[in-house]
């Protein structure tokens, strides 16, 4: 197989390889990784005619490492940084296995090579790159790290992770330090902390369940279980619950039935006006939180409610979180995410009938135009959305980029879209709702060819976790888990874990800590936010629906002089 891959290469005339050159960069800007990774290793063969040698195993690295092929990108990669340290693009290969050597959690050897690069018109992604890793770390592998690099990233994300936190008085000589070194008196890191008050910890939290758990319509004789969810949900906080006290942290749950009713809600709550809530986690619905609201503002109390919708009537209310993201957050994080990742600077939003579709696409609409985009937005007509799908894609010229978000879970608009890039004249990366995942109609291979990526507030990972999760899961209950079971899990572990490290009055704290990354979920991120500001953006790659958001990876742009 090397011999005729050599030999393919060897029968390429000077012109021919130059064409397969340009053809495989236009793949990669189309983000055709798996294409472009077929081209780029044949220009990988060190033959005397082959010019594009070099460049060919970055871009080959890159593809690789697109595709999910990290082993063999940082091979390639390796290769290229040792064996020709004075290429003039050598900063970008470093930048990119730098990256992957911190995935891998080899930290000190990416954090090196990062250091190394010269090149400081990309230095800022550089900078981004290691403060969204080192931020997932936790305090204590900081500390250790910092003792054995005293890389500067790494003093400047421990000082905002000590800043935030309960210190003891070493921690606190060691805040001092990095706060005079890295010259961060000045900055905003100090101010927060004043804000955070001391933690009210106590040995155990009573946490209240607010559900409407409707007894009669989820018996198992009932034909309609419209909130057996409900159920799912508690189970999984039961099990977390239980794992939180092998890891010392005690919680009592109080169940209360809500019946889904302002009314019973308010008794319930006259009820418990003097009883000693440290946290309650409901109602469902949100427009149930209004007769919650009285006792979580006179006994300060915070609420966590699974779901989140259109949050802003309470985003001012210190006591109010979803775990969740909301509408708009997804239509923001989601446009972040075609910002660094997806090659132009135009984009087609298009928004269906239901509020949820315009919160999402006007706030993905407005985060766009801060960054200087064009956007045509659209609300969808049944009747003539094929042909405006069509006309717009028409549109762009063959040498233009853009994106489209749709916020629809129509399945007629989906299949319309899709057939539409069919035969349009371009593959237009497209962002789409997670519930499009469900329509019969549509194979996932046809997702796939459309480059389709798919935003969800929440995304259960095939992890260790997740696999012991539903062991434990079918043992208990004798069914699968739901995505609400998850929900419920990761909701209880999380805030189990907050309460005992920030205690009852954690609603300034919670609002200044970095991302935690979930044990089966995407996790959650609170900072200055009433909502979980985590939103999973997932596509298939090679049949397997992937997370491509964590982390980021921006593509370098080669200049290699010559001509088109």
């Amino acid at each position: 197989m090397f011999i005729l891959a050599v030999f393919s290469v060897f029968a390429q005339s000077d012109q021919e390889l130059k064409n397969s050159y340009q053809y495989g960069k236009q793949l990669i800007a189309e983000r055709k990784f798996s294409l472009a990774k077929d081209i780029f290793y044949k220009l990988t063969q060190p033959l005397p005619n082959n010019i594009y040698e070099k460049y060919a195993h970055y871009f080959y690295g890159l593809a690789l490492y697109k595709t999910g092929d990290k082993k063999t990108a940082r091979t390639y990669l390796q290769k290229l940084v040792d064996s020709s340290p004075a290429f003039a693009q050598i900063d970008e290969a470093k930048y990119l296995l730098g990256a992957i050597l911190l995935e891998a959690g080899e930290v000190k050897q990416g954090l090196d090579l990062l250091n190394s690069i010269k090149q400081s018109t990309i230095k800022e992604d550089i900078n981004a790159q290691k403060r969204y890793f080192l931020s997932t770390l936790t305090t204590e592998q900081l500390k250790k790290l910092y003792e054995t690099t005293q890389d500067e990233s790494v003093g400047r994300v421990l000082a905002q992770k000590l800043v935030n936190e309960r210190i003891s008085t070493d921690d606190k000589l060691l805040l001092e330090t990095l706060l005079v070194k890295y010259n961060l008196k000045s900055t905003s890191l100090i101010q927060t902390n004043k804000t955070l008050e001391p933690p009210i910890l106590k040995s155990e939290y009573k946490i209240a369940l607010f559900f409407p758990f409707l007894l009669k319509e989820t018996s198992p004789y009932s034909p309609n279980r419209r909130y057996q969810f409900v159920y799912d949900m508690y189970e999984g906080m039961r099990i977390a619950q239980e794992h939180l006290e092998k890891e010392g942290v005690k919680i009592k749950l109080f169940t209360f039935d809500t019946e889904r009713n302002d009314n019973v809600i308010a008794q319930l709550v006259q009820k418990q006006a003097k009883s000693e809530i440290d946290l309650i986690m409901g109602p469902i619905y949100p427009n149930n939180i209004h007769s919650l609201l009285p006792l979580a503002e006179t006994k300060k109390i915070n609420i966590v409610n699974p779901f989140a919708n259109d949050i802003g009537i309470y985003q001012s209310n210190p006591y109010i979180f979803f775990a969740e993201s909301s509408y708009q957050t997804q239509g923001k994080k989601t446009a972040e995410f075609a910002v660094q990742n997806f090659i132009g600077k135009k984009a087609y939003v298009y928004y269906g009938r239901n509020l949820e579709d315009s919160l999402s696409a006007f706030a993905h609409k407005e985060t766009l135009e801060k960054a200087n985009y064009q956007v045509f937005l659209r609300a969808i007509d049944s009747r003539t959305i094929y042909q405006r799908f069509t006309s717009d894609i028409n549109n762009i010229s063959k040498t233009d980029s853009a994106h489209i978000f749709i916020s629809s879970s129509e399945e007629a608009v989906a299949l319309n879209l899709i057939s539409a890039t069919q035969t349009g004249r371009k593959i237009l990366p497209i962002i789409a709702p997670e519930t499009w995942l469900n329509f019969e109609q549509i194979p996932y291979e046809k997702y796939q060819q459309a480059e389709v990526h798919f935003f969800a507030s929440n995304y259960v990972r095939t992890n260790r976790d997740a696999k012991n999760f539903q062991k434990e899961y079918i043992a208990r209950s004798n069914m699968m888990p739901s995505d609400f079971a998850y929900l419920g899990y990761e909701m209880m572990y999380y805030f189990g874990k907050i309460l005992s490290k920030h205690g009852i009055n954690f609603q300034n704290a919670i609002r200044q800590v970095d991302y935690d990354k979930g044990k089966m979920m995407i996790g959650f991120d609170f900072k200055d936010s009433n909502d979980n500001q985590c939103v999973a953006i997932t596509k298939f790659k090679e049949g397997v629906l992937e997370i491509v958001n964590l982390p980021l990876i921006s593509i370098e742009k080669l200049t290699d002089g010559t001509t088109d």
